[in-house]
């Protein structure tokens, strides 16, 4: 009988061990670089395209000013300010390619379905620590469905939380304001509510509700007892 328990201990001590070092081996790319090159690499081609674009103003620049002809030369000068002008739009743009709604459209229905399944298996909390398992896996599986490069879609934990936040959380919580609101009143109001929050899910999402609302419980219990540990006193 101590044998057996002994040959337990040195099983359940192997597989802890190797939880550890699974959990020490994982490397996200903000442990490689920082957040600045790291946007940079993964919209390298957006500054290529804002390298051509500089480049062709610079043509119609020299174009405009070294010609003898005066249409030519007021097409040239033309053309240059209004590619400077145009060089305004990369700014909205690059806004947009750092949010989270961006990266959230970049992925298909089976990684959103992976995300998923990592949040019910991993059951992270509020602590952004938490989330780092599963930004590691979901890099390798992005990267293997061939929409990333490289396995550096997600910089960090708290980037794929953000992403999580935009496909389960967000719409949960506008539904539940949708409601709220109905309650408060009007009929019509209320029935508009309810087509919006179905709205949420079924236009875009309607093949993951059951998991996303699988997903949202385990996080808010993994969220609640989170909470309870940190802060007892204020357990309701």
């Amino acid at each position: 009988m101590s044998s057996e328990l002994l040959m337990d201990d040195s099983k359940a001590g192997a597989k802890t061990t190797e939880e550890l070092s699974k959990v020490e081996t994982i490397v996200l790319p903000r442990d490689k670089t920082n957040k600045f090159v790291h946007f940079f690499k993964q919209n390298i081609r957006v500054f290529y395209l804002i390298l051509l674009h500089i480049i062709v103003i610079t043509i119609f620049g020299y174009v405009g000013f070294h010609t003898e002809s005066y249409l030519v030369s007021f097409l040239g000068i033309f053309l240059m300010i209004l590619g400077f002008l145009l060089l305004f739009y990369y700014v909205p743009l690059f806004y947009y390619i750092s949010l989270p709604e961006h990266r959230l459209s970049c992925l298909s229905h089976s990684c959103k379905m992976k995300l998923l399944a990592e949040v019910i298996t991993h059951k992270p909390n509020v602590n952004m620590l938490t989330w780092g398992p599963i930004a590691y896996n979901m890099n390798q599986y992005v990267f293997d469905q061939g929409i990333c490069p490289n396995k550096s879609f997600f910089y960090d934990g708290k980037s794929c939380y953000q992403v999580f936040r935009e496909l389960a959380i967000l719409p949960c919580g506008s539904g539940n304001s949708n409601k709220n609101s109905a309650d408060a009143g009007q009929e019509t109001g209320s029935n508009s509510a309810t087509t919006n929050t179905d709205g949420n899910y079924s236009s875009s999402n309607f093949e993951l509700q059951s998991y996303i609302a699988k997903a949202l419980a385990v996080y808010k219990e993994s969220v609640d007892k989170y909470w309870a540990d940190e802060f007892p006193e204020a357990t309701v």
